[in-house]
């Protein structure tokens, strides 16, 4: 019976040696669960802050679109502008010809006019 009991304290010696191992083992898995959970966490706000940025820049980029087209609107002319414009600038150009013409002929021709009336 002696040896039937010192036959238990060793299996069960074992089985309790086997238990710490166990034990070991489920805590290490565990830390490696708890790890791999954080890292899982620090990967998703990383990922959230890098949308944010993105989104951020996205915005920014059709602001500046938004403004490119207002500027591009605000500083362009018309085909129809250009015409006008120009029929205005040939109108003047014309206008100015006629007045240099006219003083020529008032400087050249009509001066001799008034001088030969007077004498």
């Amino acid at each position: 019976m002696l040896q039937r009991v010192n036959e238990m304290r060793g299996i069960n010696k074992g089985l309790l040696d086997e238990l710490k191992t166990s034990q070991t083992v489920v805590a290490e898995l565990r830390c490696r669960v708890s790890d791999a959970e954080r890292k899982l966490l620090e990967d998703k706000l990383r990922e959230r802050a890098w949308e944010k940025k993105r989104m951020a820049w996205t915005e920014e980029k059709e602001e500046l679109i938004a403004e490119l087209k207002h500027h591009k609107e605000a500083t362009s002319v018309s085909r129809a502008d250009m015409v006008t414009l120009y029929t205005d600038w040939v109108i003047a150009m014309e206008d100015n010809q006629k007045l240099a013409q006219e003083r020529h002929w008032l400087i050249s021709q009509g001066f001799r006019l008034f001088l030969s009336v007077a004498s």
